[in-house]
């Protein structure tokens, strides 16, 4: 049976599949957008060939459309209930994002060592495993297109910020004080979380992934190594799939 992976975000869903060294994604949209094409493709697959689709949801609204629109189409969910509890050390297991999750077992599988893992989004994440496989927990912070959102919902008047930060400090014009403002704080923000891992474990390697991902990583950290893999969430997806549903206890 072939297996497909959906990510269901907070304001897309993407439909993947893994090839030899990556990915493709063969379906992205936003939940705005008609479901309608979205089903009539999964339909002509399943008529074509058996195959299996694995969920990672945070949209719990979306994915039981899902499963009410396309009842012929064989969906497994992934949850942090499948999760053995020796891998998490999280007081709310039953309020974590499995998002989060997949996203640290992705690159500790890549890795083998302790990691942090930024996953920018409509929210931004920054998520530490250590090296045991063991998932931490976090920070959760807007993400930086809801930032911008809210300056210009609440500050009207003010111009649209640009993605960067100015070379020339402090800011000279409205608009370069914008961008310190905004980009500089997000930027701040988030390499603070990574120096406080950092301090802790020196060792642990950091990763990037998310929708924003390749545009804030231009805003950090010039002399830190940023992993970056837009695809990690899929990664963890997989070795969530192979790894930890196939141990004995582990029914779904």
């Amino acid at each position: 049976m072939k297996a497909y992976y959906l990510d269901i975000g907070n304001t897309s869903l993407r439909l993947a599949v893994p090839t030899e060294n990556s990915w493709i994604v063969l379906w992205h949209q936003r939940h705005g957008d008609s479901f309608d094409k979205f089903l009539a493709m999964l339909s002509e697959r399943s008529g074509d060939e058996s195959y299996m689709i694995y969920v990672s949801s945070v949209r719990k609204d979306i994915t039981r459309k899902l499963q009410e629109s396309a009842p012929e189409v064989i969906i497994r969910e992934l949850s942090t209930k499948q999760v053995p509890g020796h891998l998490l050390n999280y007081s709310t297991v039953q309020t974590l994002g499995i998002d989060r999750f997949l996203g640290c077992l992705g690159a500790h599988h890549k890795e083998e060592t302790s990691v942090v893992v930024i996953d920018t989004g409509s929210a931004c994440t920054v998520d530490f495993m250590d090296d045991a496989g063991v998932y931490q927990g976090g920070v959760i912070m807007p993400g930086i297109d809801i930032l911008k959102k809210s300056m210009r919902r609440y500050l009207p008047e003010l111009p649209d910020i640009q993605t960067n930060i100015p070379d020339v400090w402090p800011g000279k014009s409205t608009q370069e004080s914008l961008q310190w403002g905004l980009n500089g704080a997000f930027k701040a923000a988030i390499e603070h979380w990574v120096h406080k891992y950092q301090m802790a474990d020196k060792n642990a390697q950091v990763f990037i992934t998310g929708g924003n991902s390749a545009d804030v990583k231009k805003l950090l950290m010039p002399d830190t190594k940023l992993n970056h893999h837009p695809e990690l969430h899929f990664e963890g997806m997989k070795v969530f799939v192979e790894e930890i549903l196939s141990l004995p206890d582990n029914e779904f």
